[in-house]
Order: C-alpha cells, then sequence, then structure tokens
C-alpha cells in the first residue's frame, strides 16, 4: 500500500510530465525511489511492451540509455588500444598519466613538460567546445553533432601515414574523447564515462555496496549497468588488439560505424518526438 509521500511524488510528476508534453519538452526521469509500479504511470507516452508492461529505462532520453553507452564505450576502448599500439604507446582518452608526468617534468625538463601540457589543454578545448555546441544547438541535436564531427576526423585520422608525428594524433585522439565524455554523461539517470572506466568502476561498488549493506533495491541493476559498460569498454581494448594489427592506423576506421549507428538511433528519437 503507498504512502502519502509516493502518492503525491506520482501525482506532482504526473502533471508536470503532462504540461512538458503539451509544450513539446522532454519528459522528466523518474525519482530515485522505486515505484510500486513503472515509470509509465508518470509518462503516459512511454511505449507499451506487448505483454501490456513497461521498461523503466523507456522514460529516459536515448542519449542516457544503456545501449548509447554501450555503443561509445566501445569506442572509448578501441581508441585506447588504438593509440597504444600505433601511435607511440600512450593512453590518450585519460589525462591523469600526463598530469603526473607534467609535474615530474616540471623539474627541469620543460621541453618534456610542454609535450605533457598540450594534450591536456587539448582534452580541456573539447570541453569547451561541446558546452559551445550546446548552447547554439537545439536540445539532443549537439549530440549528434559531436558524434558527427568524431566520426569525420577519425576518418581523417586513418588517413595519415604511419610517419606522420604520434604527438598530433594523440592530442586530436585526447580532443575527441573530451568531447565524447562530456557530451554523454549520464547513464539512466547516473553519471559515467565513456571513455575511461575508473569512475564506473567506483559508482559500480557502491551501488553494490548499498545493495548489500544498505538493502537498496535498485542498487543491483544500477551496478549491473556500470559493469556492462565497463565489460563494452574491455571489448573495445581486445578488439583494437587484432584490428591495429591487420590495418594499421586505418584501423581507427572502425570506430567511425559504431558512432555513426548511436547517432541514427538517436535521430531517430528525436525525429519521432517532432
Amino acid at each position: 500500500k503507498e504512502g502519502p509521500r509516493r502518492r503525491g511524488a506520482r501525482r506532482d510528476a504526473f502533471q508536470n510530465n503532462r504540461k512538458r508534453s503539451e509544450r513539446n519538452e522532454p519528459q522528466s526521469p523518474p525519482p530515485s525511489f522505486p515505484f510500486p509500479q513503472n515509470y509509465a504511470i508518470l509518462n503516459p507516452d512511454t511505449p507499451k511492451k506487448k505483454n501490456g508492461g513497461t521498461r523503466l529505462t523507456q522514460g529516459y532520453p536515448k542519449a542516457e540509455r544503456l545501449a548509447t553507452g554501450l555503443g561509445l564505450a566501445v569506442v572509448g576502448g578501441f581508441l585506447d588500444t588504438y593509440t597504444y599500439f600505433t601511435r607511440g604507446g600512450v593512453f590518450a582518452n585519460a589525462q591523469t598519466g600526463n598530469l603526473v608526468l607534467l609535474g615530474i617534468s616540471a623539474r627541469g625538463e620543460l621541453y618534456r613538460a610542454g609535450q605533457y601540457l598540450i594534450p591536456v589543454l587539448a582534452f580541456a578545448l573539447g570541453v569547451v567546445a561541446t558546452e559551445g555546441l550546446r548552447a547554439r544547438r537545439g536540445a539532443g541535436d549537439w549530440q549528434r553533432t559531436v558524434l558527427l564531427l568524431e566520426a569525420a576526423i577519425l576518418t581523417v585520422v586513418g588517413l595519415l601515414p604511419p610517419a606522420f608525428p604520434d604527438f598530433v594524433v594523440n592530442v586530436t585522439v585526447s580532443f575527441l574523447c573530451s568531447m565524447q565524455v562530456n557530451s554523454f554523461r549520464l547513464l539512466e539517470g547516473m553519471p559515467y564515462a565513456t571513455t575511461m572506466c575508473t569512475g564506473n568502476l567506483r559508482s559500480c561498488a557502491y551501488h553494490l555496496g548499498q545493495r548489500l549493506f544498505a538493502g537498496e533495491r535498485a542498487g543491483t541493476g544500477r551496478a549491473a549497468r556500470y559493469l556492462w559498460v565497463m565489460l563494452a569498454f574491455c571489448v573495445g581494448a581486445a578488439l583494437g588488439v587484432p584490428a591495429t594489427q591487420w590495418a594499421g592506423g586505418r584501423a581507427v576506421w572502425l570506430c567511425v560505424l559504431p558512432l555513426l549507428l548511436v547517432r541514427a538511433w538517436l535521430g531517430y528519437q528525436y525525429e519521432y518526438r517532432s
């Protein structure tokens, strides 16, 4: 039997979603606490399954769905393998290592410190660029623009000869990874990353601990979602090994297909809404 808190929250959420639907605005995500019934009660536009039930994840935009996260995580893992095997044995997705090396080199080797500083600045520039796209383009459309831009630049990177400076390629990959990770930051309302795994691992263990020691039933599903994203990242990294050995620098073209598939997946959502 529902208490007054849940009844009030359901009523308020339903009224807010109805008003947003009248203004053609996206629906609000489900509240953080579990309901006795599915989120379709709060969101009348949620599509039904054949058996009459609904899926909880259908209340979220497609940019926050698990399928989107899996596709982008495969790309993130592949890019790490690509830069490691073909461009100087470095990981260009995250910048923690560059910051450590920057601090070490700053003691006297200023030239080497500059080499580590530039990828960090490129990563920050990618975040600024995505915020600019978000401000200039409509809701959802800016994320599709980011995916198209990433696919186009990776296509050009695959055309570069092996003699092309590794440093320039790694900086470019750092820029693209920062755009991707800043554009897709939520997995069904939970923060996550598609180009690195440290934060995902922490969140997975946190929700698992909440399930074991705090009795939070939703913790199991949330931990499983983070686990799936990390497994997809590992799959992308594993696929990158034979791909780079077989195709060399052109192996990066394999990232273009999942990026375009995710873009098409997002485009179907906004086309349907319009």
